[in-house]
């Protein structure tokens, strides 16, 4: 009597095929939600690496002059061009400059601009060497002017920008920080011996926002 072999060659049920889709498809989304909350930490911490870089950028610089300052003035003004209008705030300090060569210790302006339409911070050093003019502007050595407001020894900044003085912007052509929403600066008040300027930064990236806040003691302020 011959044995008779017998074969299964009914293969997969639509259940077990359902199954199995299922099953892949919870897999492939459980790897999906991974990758992707994965990329939007990486996404933050590199937006919040990217303003904590500019802002720190822009602290240091300004604390390092702001500490030996003689002299630390605000301000903030509109200009009105074919362009549109634009709003200035401005931050000048008087102080040596924190890289000279010994012996050759100079004081310098030291003026801060931050630009409301591109949300960029300059700044520009100009040596306190300027020649009074029979008109009352001073002239420094390139031949730009300073324009000060009259019957004071602040530097009238938008004459300066709308006029043919001296360009705050680019003499030289320095990009302090980028991003910078806002910036609000609270200056030493000699009469109550306050000698901290107070100066905060606002900076946005993306949908990150950050804040800083900078205070600085001068050493030098009469």
């Amino acid at each position: 009597m011959k044995s008779e072999k017998r074969f299964n060659n009914k293969g997969y049920t639509l259940v077990e095929l359902i199954v199995t889709i299922l099953i892949t498809g919870m897999i492939v989304t459980m790897i999906m939600v991974f990758i992707s909350v994965s990329r939007n930490s990486f996404d933050a911490v590199k937006k919040e690496a990217v303003l904590q870089q500019e802002a720190q950028m822009a602290g240091s610089y300004i604390g390092d002059i702001a500490i030996e300052a003689s002299e630390c003035s605000k301000g903030s003004f509109t200009i009105i061009s074919d362009i549109g209008v634009n709003n200035y705030k401005v931050l000048n300090i008087k102080a040596p400059d924190p890289d000279y060569v010994s012996g050759t210790r100079y004081d310098y302006y030291f003026i801060i601009l931050w630009e409301e339409s591109t949300q960029i911070l300059r700044f520009c050093k100009v040596k306190d060497d300027a020649v009074l003019q029979p008109d009352g502007t001073y002239t420094i050595p390139d031949g730009s002017s300073l324009v000060f407001e009259a019957g004071t020894d602040t530097l009238d900044y938008e004459a300066m920008l709308s006029s043919d003085g001296l360009d705050i912007i680019g003499n030289p052509k320095a990009l302090l920080a980028k991003y910078v929403t806002d910036i609000d600066v609270i200056l030493p008040d000699l009469a109550t011996n306050k000698r901290l300027t107070q100066i905060t930064f606002h900076l946005r990236y993306r949908d990150k926002e950050y804040i800083l806040t900078k205070n600085v003691a001068g050493r030098n302020l009469d």
